[in-house]
């Protein structure tokens, strides 16, 4: 009786002091700058067990979206919640991902220039696809490691199949297989392209199209493939048929190795890359840039056919100089500072003109772009080049026009053709910065 007394006061006591531990590491956690900065209280703490001086917390944070709970083990030094932060001043010290050794798993490259980067993309995304257009703008200035997912964007129903697809060939042969996959504009032709890739659509669409909320996306989709392989899907019937007798047929077919590289590029894309959409693009150093034109801009890739193009359009162009020699694209604003005192450098100017045949591709950028905007389609509805030329010249000179001029008058579709040059048109040139001239090579 005795000894069982002493032992529950014994237990008691180791109890009492355990607790009073906790708590007060607890306390000392919670009073910690660096855990104040995750604005998260400790809710629920215990001794890690097998590592002394580690403790196991259940933490709950107040965020902009509510309160929010996760685990985490700290030392009281450092806290190690997904990454690891210093307790001290809050500052990451997860271990740095070597990006360099990400490369041999990228699914291809694109380009075999000096600059590198990496990208994250979805076939089936519109900017994707629209960045794809692009991409041999930087083929000879830079190196482009792609990352394929269809986990993103839960929508894009092919866009498994079509990562399958492409992956399906040789490495050295994706490049040129993905361009044509992406920018495939019949969506028809796609499906029949990749339906043997594409059982994940077919179990989808099982699904989706039983589901109020996903009804109009699997009929999409269902359009598509009714045309694509000329059968009627108009009854459940008749889509449970074709949608069981397409999951049956590809069944039989062995997605082992495409699944596995499928997976193993997830879990990079998720563990190094984190991406909220696509198309994500990040440098060589791991830097996430801020949007996907960023490298056309780094690297002075401007998309030439676009600027020939426009140039040929007189409608939008202030054209002078000497007729015949080498082309020079003049991209200039009137509203930017720099574009005014490099337009009024009058011997850089002259001998612009003196040696070139120049376009002068008038912008918004700079300052106030509706007064831009308005000044630009004032120079543009004067008759011919040569009076273009002058009232460009006397508005970077401070001439200020008067409101009759601010609010000229042209058709609506030629006011809405000049509107699309200033906001849209030029900005596919990939020309980001002004006053910059290009010099046409010959």
């Amino acid at each position: 009786m005795r000894k069982t007394l002493l032992l529950s006061i014994a237990t008691t006591t180791l109890l009492l002091a355990q607790n009073a531990d906790l708590e007060k590491a607890k306390q000392e956690i919670e009073n910690l700058q660096g855990f104040k900065n995750f604005n998260t209280k400790v809710m629920e703490i215990q001794h890690l067990e097998g590592a002394d001086g580690w403790y196991a917390i259940k933490g709950l944070q107040d965020t902009n979206q509510g309160k929010r709970s996760f685990d985490m083990v700290t030392n009281k030094e450092v806290v190690v919640f997904g990454n690891a932060f210093s307790l001290k001043d809050g500052k990451n010290l997860s271990v740095k991902t070597d990006f360099a050794k990400l490369k041999s798993s990228a699914s291809y490259k694109i380009g075999n220039g000096k600059e590198e980067f990496f990208l994250v993309t979805d076939p089936e995304c519109p900017y994707c696809q629209r960045l794809e257009e692009k991409l041999h703008l930087l083929k000879d200035k830079a190196t482009i490691y792609v990352y394929m997912t269809a986990d993103i964007i839960p929508s894009h129903l092919a866009a498994k199949g079509m990562i399958n697809y492409i992956n399906s060939f040789p490495e050295k042969d994706r490049g040129g297989v993905a361009n044509k996959i992406f920018l495939e504009k019949d969506k028809t032709k796609l499906l029949k392209t990749i339906d043997k890739y594409n059982i994940e659509m077919y179990t989808a669409l099982l699904q989706y199209k039983s589901n109020p909320e996903a009804r109009g996306l699997a009929s999409m989709y269902l359009g598509y493939l009714s045309q694509a392989f000329g059968v009627k899907l108009d009854t459940d019937a008749e889509q449970n048929r074709f949608l069981n007798d397409k999951i049956k047929e590809l069944s039989k077919t062995d997605y082992a190795k495409l699944d596995k590289e499928y997976t193993t590029t997830q879990e990079t894309i998720d563990i190094h890359f984190k991406p909220n959409g696509t198309p994500t693009v990040f440098d060589a150093a791991g830097n996430k840039l801020s949007n996907q034109f960023e490298m056309f801009a780094k690297l002075d890739a401007y998309d030439m056919d676009k600027i020939r193009a426009l140039a040929s359009d007189s409608e939008l162009m202030v054209k002078a100089g000497k007729k015949g020699a080498k082309k020079a694209y003049y991209f200039i604003s009137t509203q930017c500072p720099a574009c005014i005192n490099d337009f009024n450098n009058k011997e850089k100017l002259d001998k612009l003109l003196a040696e070139n045949e120049v376009y002068f591709f008038l912008g918004v950028n700079g300052g106030d772009y509706q007064t831009a905007e308005k000044e630009l389609k004032y120079i543009l509805s004067q008759k011919d080049d040569a009076k273009k030329l002058e009232a460009l010249k006397s508005i970077m000179a401070g001439q200020k026009l008067n409101q009759e001029q601010l609010n000229t008058q042209i058709e609506p579709a030629l006011d809405s053709k000049i509107s699309k040059f200033a906001f849209q048109d030029q900005f596919e040139t990939f020309v980001m910065a002004t006053p910059t001239i290009i010099f046409e090579k010959k």
